[in-house]
């Protein structure tokens, strides 16, 4: 093998590799990292005004995240489980209005838009679809990738 044939197919193993990894199943989080901005939210079957959603967002690094809505703000963990049907979150708060509490969730993600379907902080039946009607108890949060 040439030595121009040797470096074009290991360029092409490295990013085949790269690809492969930033897919891995085994990392779910890889899909969460960086920044996305709140395109909507529905809380109880009401939705949250434009107004309020404005500058809202939600930043993940690794198994951590920071939410800022307005001015407050809150950090905390996650960990997911994308092998279950719907995949689960599970965020636990560690600073602002809720901190102490768990958060149980589902999730759908791709490269452009995250779903999140929340429970309230501290409620510990986690929702089953993704959706916040009237009644649910359950927040649906829909961001967009920045």
């Amino acid at each position: 093998m040439s030595r121009c044939s040797y470096i074009l197919a290991l360029s092409v193993w490295l990013a085949v590799a790269a690809t492969a990894r930033a897919d891995d199943p085994k990392q779910p989080l890889s899909k969460f990292e960086g920044s996305w901005s709140l395109a909507s939210l529905e809380v109880n079957g009401q939705k949250v005004s434009e107004d309020t959603l404005a500058n809202a967002t939600i930043t993940f690094k690794g198994d951590k995240y920071t939410f800022k809505m307005q001015d407050q703000s809150e950090d905390g963990t996650l960990k997911v489980d994308a092998a279950k049907k719907p995949p689960t979150i599970d965020l636990d708060i560690l600073s602002g209005e809720s901190k102490g509490k768990k958060q149980l969730g589902i999730y759908e993600v791709n490269d452009k838009t995250l779903k999140l379907c929340l429970t309230e902080p501290g409620n510990e039946t986690r929702p089953k679809e993704i959706h916040a009607n009237e009644g649910s108890m359950q927040l649906l949060f829909v961001f967009k990738k920045k």
